[in-house]
């Protein structure tokens, strides 16, 4: 099947359509393979994957963000005992 679609897909390139043209060509498959009933749940699917991932990556530059506060913090204690040790 996927030899079909990339012919499909060649056809149409050679057709001169433009990448517009081609999205639209897309899109009539796509509703034509899933019917219109299951397109809005893809959408709502994607929908929440991407909002998933973008908790997820507010989180880990939360925790990057932390986790260099407390570099940060500890570095000049370090500062101070070298200063410490070296005035003894």
């Amino acid at each position: 099947m996927s030899i079909v679609v990339i012919s499909v897909i060649q056809m149409i390139l050679f057709m001169g359509l433009g990448p517009t043209e081609l999205l639209l060509v897309v899109l009539v498959v796509v509703v034509l393979i899933m019917g219109p009933k299951k397109i809005p749940e893809l959408f709502r699917a994607m929908g929440q994957s991407v909002g998933e991932l973008k908790k997820g990556m507010k989180e880990s530059d939360e925790e990057m963000k932390a986790d260099k506060k407390k570099k940060t913090k500890k570095k000049p204690e370090k500062e101070e005992k070298e200063e410490k040790e070296e005035s003894e």
